[in-house]
Parts: C-alpha cells; sequence; structure tokens
C-alpha cells in the first residue's frame, strides 16, 4: 500500500481498527517530536498544511506499508477522519456488510457530523488468504483458486 498527503489508509483486522498510513502534515510532524499530543492535532491553526502531496511542483516521495494481512481496507480523506473517531469508523466497518454500503454510511455520518472538509472513503474487502496447517500462519490464495475457477495450465 502507498500513501501520500494527509488521506489515510486503515486496515480491520479481527474487529479492530488499526490506522496503517502516517499523515504527511505539520501537526503530525510535531506529533512525532513530541511538541503537541495526538489530541491537540484537531485544534491545531496549521491542521490542513500538508508536507507531502501528490501533484506539487516537485516530486514528492510516498511511504509504502506491506499488510500481511487484513479483512477489510479503508482509504478516506480527512473529512472523515476529521469528522468521525476511530471507535465510530470501526463500529460502521463492522456493521455494513457491504463495502459500498459502509463507504456510503461513513460519508453520510461525516456530513452529519458537521461535514466541515471533502468527505471520501473507499472500503475493500480483502479475499484470498487462508490459514495454514494448524491456522498460524495466514498464506495468499488467489481469488481463481479460492473459487475453483484456475486457468488451463495446458501449452
Amino acid at each position: 500500500m502507498a500513501n501520500l498527503g494527509d488521506s489515510r489508509a486503515y486496515r480491520l483486522l479481527d474487529g479492530r481498527l488499526e490506522q496503517v498510513s502516517v499523515d504527511h502534515s505539520v501537526v503530525q510532524e510535531l506529533v512525532d517530536a513530541g511538541a503537541i499530543t495526538v489530541a491537540e492535532m484537531a485544534t491545531h491553526p496549521e491542521r490542513h498544511v500538508v508536507t507531502r502531496a501528490l501533484g506539487g511542483p516537485d516530486a514528492a516521495e510516498p511511504d509504502f506499508f506491506l499488510l500481511d494481512r487484513s479483512d477489510r481496507l479503508l482509504l478516506c480523506s480527512d473529512g472523515i477522519t476529521g469528522m468521525l473517531e476511530d471507535d465510530q469508523i470501526a463500529a460502521v466497518l463492522g456493521a455494513e456488510k457491504d463495502p459500498r454500503a459502509a463507504a456510503d454510511r461513513l460519508v453520510a455520518d461525516a456530513v452529519r457530523a458537521g461535514g466541515l472538509d471533502n468527505a471520501t472513503a473507499v472500503v475493500v474487502d480483502v479475499v484470498g488468504w487462508e490459514a495454514a496447517a494448524g491456522g498460524e500462519v495466514p498464506q495468499q490464495v488467489s481469488l481463481e483458486e479460492k473459487l475453483g475457477a484456475l486457468p488451463d495450465s495446458q501449452p
């Protein structure tokens, strides 16, 4: 997974929401330096200042993340994360079984909460992971193999 800017990537795994990406913003740099707390990010006067972004005059380097497994992924703008707490996001992702319905509900909830910024959400259900023998280590299985539709290997 790649990230650039202040839109975020989350994963839902076994019912727990985890932020995968790190914001490229002034307030995130201040938190990392110990100058402000995470709670102070929401009201800081420079909370909308992005330090790396796509489409700027200089080529910006994204961060890359390798996920070993996940049940569901959420990619969202700061219009979602700025209006909803992580526990609210997790509740929606856990309650809505259809990914499109989950994304629509996150946007609607963010707008209802005040809608102070653009609210965009993409929810992806991850398929193709099966537990290895004994169930300890996940291994990736192709969708074709999982569904029994392997391509013909004959030349």
